[in-house]
């Protein structure tokens, strides 16, 4: 097998099948099927480990990373490498191997019956190998190999907390042992016992037979796998990323943008207008970045570390030398982190000095095709510097504002003359390692300009997902309910641990799933970051003055001066390096004065994990069926999509969208929905989505959710 650029798969599983493989230096191979709830299922987990050895082979399957072309050639999984890169190069090398009889000079394995050429070569076939845990990995004894191979599928994430597919994975490596020929040269039974090689069976047929076991065992377990909820919730993740990151045809998009509600109500909705942004040239285009702060300078980051050559370079302009010199310092750690986590080579980290030019001055953004305001979230602020770039920067250069919730129409409005290349690029902290990015559509923003966006953060290997303009856009609107309901039970008699471990996924079989609980995300994010919002907003007194519920506990905890981890850990919980997150007295005191002030009496009995996760979850999954009915999300997946990857949303969910249809079920969900309702008259966000009540009613699944959108239209027009 000749390998040009990326195995990985099925690619990998055939060239396992060759002889010999060779590739260029650049060349990648792996088993990445356990990212999608999978196993590779032609061979993959019993000839890989033949050819690598057990400890190699469970890293690569159940890990699912690819593997670059010198550790392959290392491990053993590739046999040569050419010099360059040259696919003539490959080509004339690969035949020069195939035709050189120092390939067939291969040491026959104890279990050969010969000694000629042609045997000689039939060493290369890895279904007529044994697994070489002895030789390889060092494990005296296939016993001793099973162990290891249990104890390696023990460390994986439990099933409930979504290992499944790496428990099957390992399983199907671990069959590839316990049905293979001992690596002494003896032949093991399916019970990892052993009979010595006999006249009356030759041992390359038991080879053979012990070969073909393994495969059925990984039939089976691939069979098991693909028709387990875990697995279908992936491979829908799988293709909804991929549907994220193109935009609908302009036809559909004006349609679409012109009938939505949220279209019609502000001018946001996920439509397209007709315009052109400057084109990208051939070698990258020049990004501009306002703000050199821990945002600014995460964007610098994943630009500078944008593959195929999008980003020829970054211009990063702060008001401040200080500031530039704390966002050089940013960026210089942030591209060591990358280096070791290679994503990027040290001569890329090398380079990095040369494409970024640090300045004070905004006149030296003049020639990007691209900035990037990252500026505290302000509008006013914002509004400023988007005039000073309408001043400076050429009329295709697309204008973006790295914003979690602030009016993008009320930005563009600042620069009518450009409003067709504003628009919002919500990045997620830390920008350099967040793979989500929302991309908010203004009323008057250009398809090229949104076309442009979505290439650059795919060259940044992010997920660009096509929001609408509303408050919050999707993920933060969403989000709100979920939180406020976790507060609320604060208020009711949980603690903010009971929610966290009902949420999250630190306790096995107790929490949902989430990467951490609502007020362990809050004392990361720092409470002041939402406080600042409310306080701009006047939430509070909007909300009482409507007779809405309101909880101030968190308000309480940041006038106290408890942000989190930026106020030496201490928010909801004390943080500390050694002891992690622990409850706090002081906290405790806090939300008990809180509750008399209001009179409220916690309940007499615990409440539970269930409940916990109803109220959180539903109402956050409300909110999405409301957003997709008004227009701001282009499609249910997309929602998973943000969730997924900008959230912590379980993946092996599918995201909330699917989890709500496949797992929850639409009918369920809006029961539930109407109760709270009546539970909680004056908490707004439990009002029924009016689509997920259509769907509800007629007894549809989500995938219906389009014919739907007619009537639900319809009937918010008439209100």
């Amino acid at each position: 097998a000749a390998i040009h650029g990326t195995a990985l798969g099925g690619g990998f599983e055939i060239a396992l099948g060759c002889h010999f493989r060779i590739a260029v230096p650049t060349s990648k191979v792996g088993l990445p099927e356990v990212n999608i709830g999978i196993l590779p299922g032609a061979g993959g987990t019993q000839r890989l480990p033949r050819c690598v050895g057990v400890k190699a082979a469970l890293k690569m399957v159940v890990g699912g990373s690819p593997v670059g072309a010198a550790e392959a050639l290392k491990m053993g999984a590739l046999d040569q490498l050419t010099e360059s890169n040259d696919p003539k190069d490959l080509r004339a090398a690969a035949v020069a191997l195939a035709l050189s009889k120092s390939a067939w000079s291969v040491a026959p394995s104890p279990s050969s019956e010969s000694s000629s050429p042609g045997d000689f070569l039939a060493e290369r076939v890895l279904s007529l190998r044994s697994v070489p845990y002895a030789s390889v990995d060092g494990l005296k004894s296939k016993a001793q190999a099973l162990e290891y191979c249990q104890a390696f599928q023990d460390r994986q994430p439990s099933e409930g907390l979504g290992g499944l597919a790496k428990r099957w994975c390992a399983k199907a490596v671990t069959a590839a042992v316990r049905h293979s020929v001992d690596d002494k040269g003896d032949v093991g039974k399916g019970d990892g016992g052993s009979t010595q090689q006999t006249e009356e069976v030759p041992v390359r047929w038991r080879l053979k037979e012990a070969f073909e076991a393994g495969l059925a065992a990984e039939a089976k377990l691939f069979d098991e796998l693909v028709a387990s909820p875990q697995s279908e919730a992936k491979r829908h993740l799988f293709f909804a990323e991929r549907a994220a990151g193109r935009l609908q045809p302009p036809s559909k998009s004006s349609a679409s943008s012109a009938s939505g509600a949220g279209a019609s109500a502000s001018g946001g909705g996920v439509g397209a207008t007709a315009a052109v942004a400057s084109p990208w040239p051939k070698s990258g285009i020049l990004l501009g970045i306002v703000g050199g702060g821990t945002m600014g300078s995460g964007i610098a980051i994943a630009a500078l570390a944008a593959k195929h050559n999008a980003v020829a370079s970054v211009v990063l302009v702060d008001s401040s030398e200080a500031g530039l010199k704390r966002g050089e310092a940013y960026i210089k750690r942030g591209v060591a982190s990358l280096v070791k986590r290679g994503r990027m080579t040290q001569a890329q980290a090398k380079a990095v000095a040369q494409r970024l030019e640090l300045t004070t001055d905004m006149a030296s953004l003049a020639p990007c095709q691209m900035v990037i305001e990252a500026v505290y979230e302000n509008l006013e602020l914002k509004k400023t510097v988007f005039q000073q770039l309408a001043q400076v920067c050429g009329p295709l250069t697309v204008l973006a504002t790295n914003t979690s919730s602030l009016n993008v129409d009320s930005i563009a409005e600042s620069v009518p003359e450009r409003a067709g290349m504003v628009l919002g690029m919500h990045f997620f902290s830390p920008a350099h390692l967040m793979k989500l990015v929302e991309v908010v559509k203004g009323k008057d923003t250009c398809r090229s300009a949104l076309e442009a966006v979505l290439r650059l953060t795919k060259s940044m290997g992010k997920v660009g997902v096509v929001v609408g303009n509303c408050d919050g856009f999707v993920g933060n609107r969403c989000l709100d309910p979920y939180a406020y309901e976790a507060s609320y039970l604060v208020e009711e008699g949980s603690s903010a641990l009971q929610v966290d471990t009902a949420l999250g996924r630190k306790s096995k079989g107790v929490g949902f799933g989430m990467a951490m609980g609502p007020f362990e995300m809050g004392d990361l994010a720092g409470g002041d970051v939402g406080f600042t919002v409310r306080t701009e907003r006047g939430t509070k007194a909007k909300a009482l003055a409507q007779g809405h519920r309101y909880c101030e506990l968190g308000d309480l905890l940041v006038e106290a001066g408890r942000l989190g981890h930026k106020s030496q850990g201490k928010g909801w919980y004390s943080h500390s390096a050694e002891r992690g997150a622990e409850e706090d007295p002081l906290v405790d005191e806090l939300v008990t004065k809180h509750r008399a002030s209001k009179g409220l009496i916690p309940r007499a009995s615990p409440i539970g994990a269930k409940e916990i996760q109803e109220r959180c979850l539903f109402s956050l999954v409300n909110e999405c069926f409301k957003v997709l009915e008004e227009g701001f999300a282009e499609k249910p997946s997309d929602v998973d999509v943000i969730f997924v990857y900008g959230y912590g949303w379980p993946d092996w969910t599918g995201g909330p969208m699917h989890w709500a249809d496949s797992v929850v079920g639409l009918s369920k969900l809006f029961e539930s929905v109407q109760r709270f309702h009546e539970a909680f008259p004056n908490v707004p966000h439990w009002k029924p989505s009016a689509l997920l009540a259509s769907l509800a009613s007629a007894r549809d699944p989500l995938a219906a959710w389009e014919k739907h959108m007619g009537p639900v239209l319809s009937q918010a027009a008439r209100l």
